[in-house]
């Protein structure tokens, strides 16, 4: 996991300076944090609904099942961020926020 966040941190730190840093950094670092909350609070939950137990290898099954659709519900989130993170040559800050 730690692993996971320095890769934010790398990402963020290359992003240009500003505004688009703060929206970057949010939209990053929100989708990570309720990602695990969900997956570490709600695993053991949805295991016991769709299996009708919840063992820890159900556990394992079911939070990769959650990780996944995650990761096709944040994907569109994350796009954004990575243009305003890194806009296109010759774009300015506020155009890319624009072209959103």
């Amino acid at each position: 996991m730690n692993s996971h966040h320095s890769s934010y941190g790398s990402v963020l730190a290359m992003a240009p300076k500003g505004r688009a840093v703060g929206i970057a950094t949010g939209l990053f670092f929100g989708a990570t944090f309720v990602g695990e909350a969900l997956c570490a609070y709600v695993t053991p939950w949805m295991a016991n609904l769709i299996f009708g137990y919840s063992l820890p290898s159900t556990n394992i099954k079911t939070g990769g099942i959650l990780c996944i659709v995650i990761a096709f519900i944040s994907y569109p989130f994350f796009k954004k961020t990575y243009k305003l993170a890194f806009p296109k040559a010759g774009e300015s800050k506020a155009q890319a926020i624009v072209n959103l």
